[in-house]
């Protein structure tokens, strides 16, 4: 094996002056979210530690080790998968875009 250096694009592809195979996977989990296909009341969509997808009414805060609002406005979203989440689950919090 051997060290070459490269540089990538803003879109991250790798900057050769010859094809590497080497780009990168620039992709957000929340890219992957199907609002389309989720009840229109699900606002949000979070990840919890266990790393179980919960969808919400309105933006759910952190207790413990999940995410939780008060009511009757979380949806279990276990029948979806999302592939690359953020490592920190704290960080994973999606609201629905506009328009959506």
């Amino acid at each position: 094996r051997r060290w070459n250096v490269a540089t990538w694009t803003e879109e991250g592809q790798s900057h050769h002056t010859i094809a590497t195979g080497g780009d990168l996977k620039l992709t957000d989990w929340r890219d992957e979210i199907s609002w389309e296909c989720l009840r229109d009341e699900i606002q949000w969509v979070a990840i919890d530690k266990s790393g179980d997808l919960w969808g919400y009414a309105a933006k759910p805060y952190i207790f413990e080790s999940t995410w939780i609002l008060h009511g009757d406005d979380e949806y279990n979203l276990e029948g979806i998968k999302i592939s690359d989440s953020p490592a920190d689950w704290k960080q994973a919090i999606a609201q629905r875009p506009e328009g959506r």
